[in-house]
């Protein structure tokens, strides 16, 4: 299972049909704990944007997944998970092989947390593509 949102991922690299347009000025998008892989796409060195909602006392385990030799994903990644004013840093990792768990967080918040953000930016900055991303409550 997994979500797709074509209008923020530029319509899918073609995935999404005929009919799909691209919304300008949107970067972000929501997902859920354990809703399966979130497809995105690094476009600059800001990396891009997910919200998330978190519950107090449960453990969270954030990670990005990259195909090892495929030149239209990035070569790394690095994740860094905001508070809900999206500027208190929750935790950060940044040193993940390439693989099924590049980037991996593991989190959990003493008190609830809505709409934190998780921050998927290449770990070089020049550096490009595509990632999945998953948000779990079950360890990979």
């Amino acid at each position: 299972m997994y979500a797709v949102n074509c209008n923020i991922f530029l319509c899918d690299d073609s995935d999404c049909g005929d009919d799909c347009r691209v919304v300008e000025g949107r970067d972000q998008v929501e997902v859920a704990p354990d809703m399966g892989i979130v497809y995105g796409n690094v476009r600059d060195a800001n990396g891009e944007d997910f919200e998330t909602d978190l519950e107090a006392g449960t453990t969270y385990y954030i990670w990005t997944n990259i195909m090892d030799g495929t030149s239209h994903h990035i070569q790394d990644t690095t994740l860094t998970l905001f508070d809900s004013d999206g500027t208190t840093v929750l935790a950060q990792n940044d040193d993940g092989p390439v693989g099924p768990v590049n980037s991996y967080i593991e989190f959990t918040p003493t008190a609830a947390v809505q709409q934190a953000t998780i921050l998927v930016a290449p770990k070089p900055r020049q550096d490009r593509g595509t990632f999945q991303l998953q948000v779990s409550v079950t360890q990979p």
